[in-house]
Order: structure tokens, then sequence, then C-alpha cells
């Protein structure tokens, strides 16, 4: 309590500077005369529907790098870049140098990033703000700046409500006519390329109508009272020096197609022929204002609750963290009393980074087991023994796509965990997209698994917990004990959770 006290006192030394006059910038009009629109053109059956946007699901960590990478090298206009987390690792470096590149060339630069775990990102962002035609702006930054992201929270404790409200969002355009958004931050967890930890995500590339839509929404943010210059919470830094530490190279081999049976997306580009899928779509966004509360409107939380609740034959939900609100809760209780099947995948104890919603969760696993929910946890054992959603090699495996199939016909991939702090807190987008093709393709993924990379969690004849693993072999193994779960665990997310408001996880 003392140490607390202490921070506080120190923290309130700490405050956020005036945002300044800030001009409005709008996105520029599509540009169709590069290399984007060409493959783009080419790639548009002759009598699509001007409502109608092409999709590509982007699931394998490798080849959504090379995506982000292939568009950013591809623009000759513009770029609008909003990430959640940019690290300063090997993929956060090779993506900026791509940026800056860009920028050398003419192409306008707008990057604009939620604040909290900037970390040693901070000085790296303030060289690269003061290049012409790069501008870097922080999303509800907090009062102290420099340090490690633990440090600024500590003497920035005094705004715990700035704290708490983040902006999750993640998206990429480049030229108005190619857009990247979906689960993935910018770090080598989220491409596979990292020695302890890596994540099961996906991302769509989308062209067509939702494209100039998720423009406006950028555009909403960016201009935002929320969004400061990094140049207005900490002086320009002298130069745009290059960006520090080694990349590594991409690690794609030629030739190689992804789970899906695409070639990497600069071969696409190169040869104009971009295996799209053509559907209608909704742009789904919170307003920036969220951060100050709940905002008018329907909250992208309310639009999937919606969904959820006209099911008919079947829900796929896919989410890392599960802390549903009560009438969440009422939604599936109503679909699974009309008989609709619904499955749920998250993480196990052992494959979740956030243990505090996980303890959270266990709470809401018997209310699901009541429920009748097909009920999955990944296993980062499991992950790595099967190797049919990713490469994990020696590093643990983990869950971080959010999306849900509904009725073979309706696919989300967004940003929107399905936990309260995404209801209720942070500020989240995605596309809606009514495709069965898209769906079945998914779902191919899906079977292609079979889920033996997860628990099977269900109940036994005595009532009992009962986690069921597959072998290679196929042969069954049922455990009574949760998985990776201890009593020390147990206890110190219990103490927590005590303290910690169910709202906020």
């Amino acid at each position: 309590m003392l140490a607390v006290l202490a921070a506080v006192a120190l923290g309130a030394c700490a405050s956020l500077g005036p945002r300044g006059s800030v001009p409005e910038v709008r996105s520029l009009a599509p540009y169709l005369d590069g290399e984007l629109s060409a493959a783009v053109r080419a790639s548009t059956p002759q009598g699509t529907p001007a409502a109608y946007s092409g999709f590509q699901l982007l699931h394998d960590g490798p080849h959504a790098l090379d995506a982000r990478l292939a568009v950013i090298d591809a623009a000759r206009r513009s770029l609008d870049v909003q990430y959640y987390i940019f690290a300063c690792d090997s993929s956060g470096r090779q993506v900026m140098r791509a940026l800056r590149a860009a920028v050398r060339r003419g192409v306008r630069v707008r990057l604009l990033l939620d604040d909290l775990n900037l970390g040693e990102a901070e000085d790296a962002l303030l060289r690269i703000g003061s290049m012409a035609g790069f501008e870097v702006r922080l999303f509800n930054p907090l009062p102290a700046r420099g340090g490690s992201v633990a440090s600024r929270i500590v003497r920035s404790v005094h705004a715990l409500r700035r704290i708490n409200h983040r902006m999750h969002n993640k998206l990429l355009i480049a030229d108005g006519v190619v857009s990247i958004s979906g689960g993935r931050n910018v770090a080598d967890e989220y491409f596979m390329r990292s020695k302890n930890e890596n994540f099961i995500d996906m991302d769509v590339l989308a062209v067509g109508a939702v494209v100039p839509q998720q423009a406006a929404v950028f555009d909403s943010y960016w201009n935002s009272e929320h969004s400061y210059p990094i140049t207005a919470l900490r002086p320009p830094a002298p130069s745009a020096g290059a960006a520090r530490g080694p990349v590594a190279a991409l690690d794609l081999v030629p030739g190689e197609r992804d789970a899906f049976g695409n070639w990497p997306l600069r071969y696409q580009i190169a040869m104009r022929m971009l295996d799209l899928v053509w559907a209608r779509a909704q742009v789904l966004a919170d307003p920036p204002e969220k951060v100050r509360g709940r905002a008018a409107g329907p909250l992208v939380s309310d639009r999937i609750q919606a969904l959820a609740a006209g099911a008919r034959s079947e829900l796929f939900i896919g989410s890392p963290y599960f802390v549903p609100r009560r009438e969440d809760i009422d939604v599936l209780r109503r679909v699974r009393q009309r008989g609709v099947e619904v499955t749920l995948v998250t993480n196990a104890a052992g494959a979740t980074d956030e243990p505090l919603v996980h303890a959270r969760y266990v709470v809401y696993r018997d209310v699901m087991l009541d429920l009748g929910v097909n009920l999955y946890e990944m296993s980062p054992q499991l992950t790595a023994r099967f190797n049919t959603l990713g490469s994990f090699m020696a590093s643990r495996g983990s869950l971080h796509s959010k999306l849900a199939a509904v009725d073979e016909r309706w696919f989300y991939v967004g940003s929107m965990n399905f936990d309260r702090r995404s209801a209720l807190l942070n500020t989240e987008s995605g596309l809606l997209i009514d495709s069965p093709t898209l769906v079945s393709r998914f779902m191919e993924l899906v079977h292609a698994d079979k889920l033996r990379s997860a628990y099977h969690v269900s109940r036994d004849e005595r009532g009992r917990t009962r986690w069921t693993e597959y072998g290679l072999d196929g042969r069954e193994t049922v455990l009574l004990k949760e998985p990776n779960m201890d009593w020390m665990r147990k206890a110190v997310s219990w103490l927590w959770l005590q303290l910690v408001d169910e709202d906020w996880l």
C-alpha cells in the first residue's frame, strides 16, 4: 500500500500537456494508377456489383507479415496505419523500415498507435515523426512519458480512467484501395517469429466498397481530440535516424502457399491475380468517443450480439478471452433453446497470456457446459504436436483470433474479444461479411485440424468436468484435472479477482 501511495504521489507530478492546434487531415483519394489498383482491376470479375468487396483470409503468420510488407512496398500515394501494439522487435523494425522507404518515394504515411504499450519504441517514433510526410499520432496518451510500460502506468496511476480505456483497432490501408484488418498487432509473436510464444490469428485483406468506409473510420480516429501528435507530447527528435537493431529476413519459402492454398500476396500483386471472394460486407467500428464511456449508437459488441441472437442453425465463436455479460449469456441460452449448435473455442490455462482473465472465464465455463455449448480450449502442447494451425516448433501456441461464423453464411473477423473489456472499455473494429464461400474456407481450416489442437471440455456421467485430448494415432486421453493449473496459480488468481472489477477483464 505504501508503494502504491508513493506511486500516486509521484504520478501526480505527471500531467498531460495541451494537445495544441492540430489540423484536420483526411484520407487522400484512391490512387488508381498504381500497382495495387492495377491488381485489383485485373482481379475483379466483369459485372461485379459496385456494392461488393473482395476478401482474402490471412491465417498463416509469415504470409500475414508478407501481405503487410507487400502492400506497403506497392503503395505510391498514401498509407494509413492503425494498431494497438507496434513492437520495437524484428517484425516491427521491418515494417517500420518499409514505411520509411515509402515516405522517401513520396508516399504520405499516417501512423496512429494506442499509447499504452509504446515502451522503448517511443524514442524511435519521435525520430521517425520528424520526417516530412510521416506523421505519428498517439491515441489517449498517458501523462507519464518515457520509460517502460510498467513505469509509465505507475507514474500515471492518478489517471486510471485514461489508462483503462484503449484503442484496440488494427487496420492498414494502402493507396485507398487495399486494406488489411483483423486480430494481429505488429510484433514477432503475431507472425510465428517468436522463440517463446506465437499466436494463432486471423486477418482479412479487402478491396472494393468497404475500403473507403474503413478510411472514414480511420479519419474519425486520426482527427479525434483523443489523438495527439507525438511531437506535442515530447520535444521532436533532432533527426530521423535509422531504426536500430537487427531485422530477420522474411521467413517465407519462395513459392510456398498458405493454409488456404494462396501464394504470398507479393506474388499475387506482381501477377495481378488476387485470390478474392466477392461479397457484401459491413464495416463495424466503435466511435473514438467510447474512451470516455459508452458512446451513442450500437457498438461492435452490440452488432455481434445481435448477429448471434439471430442464429438459426450454427454459431461458431473463436476468442482468446471469454468473459460474457449477462445479456450475452441470455442470447446463448435462447439460441440453444432453439436447437442452434454453438461451438466456442478459447484458450486453456496453459495457453492464455492473461491468467486473470482466464480465472474469471472459469466461472463461465460451467455456465457454457450447462447450456450444452461445444467447448474447446486451445492447448500449447497440442498445437505444437499437430502443427496444423501453424509451425510452432519449441514455442508455446496460443489463440488470438477474434471471429464468429453464423449459419454457414455470416463471417465476422476483427479486433473484438468476446469479453467485457472489448464490450465496455476498448474501442474495436471489424468486418461482417455475408459470404457462405468465406465461411466454408474458414471451416475447412477448422476441419483440417479437427480441433485436435484444443482440449474438448465436457462433463462425464458423474457431472465432473473433463478435458479430452487426442493423440497422433487418434486415441483419446481424458483428464479430470485442469491441465497446467495448480493450487498456487488458483490462489493468486482468486486474490486478484477480489480486487479487480470484472468489467475490466
